[in-house]
């Protein structure tokens, strides 16, 4: 994840491709501000982890892989309602969190359970810990809504 955060952080035009639900429909309608696609290959970016009182999910998990997984059942109902079905098979966690409105189903269900953001390179900014950690509403709410 390092390198793809590099890769992201050096090219300007550069666009992070993971499920691709709303990246592709840019690219087919023409979006010449995207030049280059960087792609992870980390396992753990797709995992779903139950570390005890927390859950880890990979912002590469899928809405499909949130609905097979019993340790997610509390977001099961929010999983269910992210696009139809061939949607539901691509988009990903980290797409839906930080996706324009009226997308981004799930930040509402992930700040009502005090979620955090782990986020890589030089987009922690001044918010994260030393871990990365960022607290959701900090990540979710724009700078324009907040002033």
């Amino acid at each position: 994840m390092s390198e793809a955060a590099a890769a992201l952080a050096s090219d300007r035009a550069a666009r992070f491709f993971s499920g691709g639900t709303l990246l592709m429909r840019a690219i087919n309608e023409g979006d010449t501000t995207i030049a280059t696609l960087v792609r992870a290959t980390d396992p753990a970016y797709r995992q779903i982890r139950n570390e005890g009182a927390r859950i880890t999910i990979g912002a590469g998990v899928r809405m499909v892989d949130i609905l097979a997984s019993r340790d997610l059942a509390f977001l099961h109902p929010v999983a269910r309602v992210v696009g139809g079905p061939a949607v539901r098979t691509m988009a990903t966690v980290g797409g839906n969190l930080f996706a324009p409105s009226p997308y981004g189903d799930l930040a509402a269900a992930l700040l009502a359970l005090d979620a955090t953001v782990m986020v890589q390179g030089a987009y922690r900014g001044p918010q994260a810990d030393a871990a990365g950690a960022i607290p959701l509403p900090v990540v979710t709410v724009p700078a324009a809504a907040a002033s």
